[in-house]
C-alpha cells in the first residue's frame, strides 16, 4: 500500500556513493537505516550492499573504513554534522549533500502491515 501512488524518481535512480549517517536513535531515518537503537550518535554507512556501524565518530576512522571498503565517496543529509563534514572533504573524501533529503524514498510507501501497525500505535496522523 503506497501512500503517495507515484512512484518516487529517486527509488528508480540511486547514486553509486555510499550513504553515511551521523545519528542516534530519535532519527526516524537511522532507526529505519541501522534498526539499532543507540542513545549516544554514531556513524552509519553503507558498503557494497552492507550496512556498517561504527561506535565512534571521528574523520579518521571513517577514512580508513572508506578505504578498505573502497568507498569512493559518501551521500548525506543536509542535517550532517558541519565539522565531521569538513573535516572528512578536508581529507580527500567525497561527500556529497542529498539536498532533498529523501535518501530512502522507499519510506514514502507503507506495507498494509505498516498502515496497521501506526493505526493501532496510535501515531497514525489524522489524514489516515
Amino acid at each position: 500500500m503506497c501512500i503517495n501512488s507515484a512512484t518516487p524518481a529517486r527509488s528508480r535512480e540511486r547514486s553509486p556513493q555510499s550513504i553515511l549517517f551521523h545519528a542516534d536513535a530519535s532519527d526516524p531515518d537511522m532507526r529505519y537505516f541501522s534498526r539499532f537503537n543507540g542513545f549516544d550518535p554514531y556513524l552509519a554507512f553503507t558498503a557494497g550492499g552492507r550496512k556498517i556501524g561504527v561506535g565512534q565518530s571521528n574523520e579518521y576512522g571513517l577514512r580508513h573504513l572508506a578505504k578498505r571498503y573502497q568507498i569512493s565517496g559518501f551521500r548525506v543529509r543536509p542535517r550532517f554534522p558541519a565539522d565531521l563534514f569538513s573535516a572528512l572533504r578536508e581529507a580527500g573524501v567525497k561527500i556529497t549533500v542529498d539536498e532533498d533529503d529523501s535518501l530512502f524514498p522507499e519510506r514514502q510507501c507503507k506495507t498494509s502491515a505498516e498502515v496497521e501497525a501506526l493505526r493501532s500505535s496510535g501515531s497514525a496522523r489524522a489524514w489516515w
